[in-house]
């Protein structure tokens, strides 16, 4: 097959060729080691952060559970019927005003009594009367 046999120049090219091609292999191994490092880091980061979405999310347990407590129509209305009985038991704003105009009137007629009994009492009528 082989007519001629290859010279010690051949040889030598041959060599560094195949040591050429040899340290190429390798370098472009050890980059693509790196390249698969990297992004296995990446997808583990990936991996761990979608994991810890899942635990924060809540259940369907959970969810069926909440379901539950919530408020229904009944409790609503039995709220509604306390609220309305405690608001018929309040006065009215008009009322009110109407109980603090008459208690005005009361203290005006007291204050101006004690003034005629401090007047009296201060001048010594008391003494004159009995």
């Amino acid at each position: 097959m082989i007519q001629t046999k290859a010279n010690s120049t051949e040889l030598d090219n041959i060599r560094s060729e195949i040591s050429r091609i040899s340290c190429d292999c390798n370098s472009r191994a050890q980059t693509m080691g790196r390249d698969l490092d990297t992004v296995m880091t990446q997808m583990g980061q990936k991996v761990d952060n979608v994991l810890k979405e899942l635990i924060l999310k809540a259940s369907l347990k959970d969810l069926l559970q909440l379901l539950d407590q919530k408020v229904n129509v009944s409790d609503v209305n039995t709220a509604l019927q306390t609220i309305e009985k405690e608001m018929t038991n309040f006065v009215k704003q008009t009322r009110l005003k109407e109980l603090l105009d008459d208690q005005s009137l009361v203290t005006e007629a007291l204050c101006a009594e004690n003034c005629v009994a401090r007047w009296v009492w201060k001048t010594g009528e008391l003494l004159h009367a009995g």
